[in-house]
């Protein structure tokens, strides 16, 4: 549970520190929106391999609280 609440808690700094680059990137908005997406994807990824966090077997799984 407590790897769950590191991984939200990462999800939502990387949504709101992205703005941070958004200020210091001088693209249009849709190519900065892909940017953005880009990069918060590219870190969560790296932090689930890094804590070896396992994908959900079903979509089912998603919505089961412990």
């Amino acid at each position: 549970m407590k790897k769950s609440y590191l991984v939200l808690h990462t999800a939502v700094l990387l949504a709101g520190f992205t703005g941070v680059f958004g200020k210091l990137i001088t693209l249009n908005q849709i190519p900065l929106v892909w940017f953005r997406v880009l990069l918060s994807t590219i870190i969560l990824f790296i932090v689930l391999k890094l804590f070896k966090i396992e994908r959900l077997k079903s979509t089912k799984d998603a919505f089961k609280i412990h």
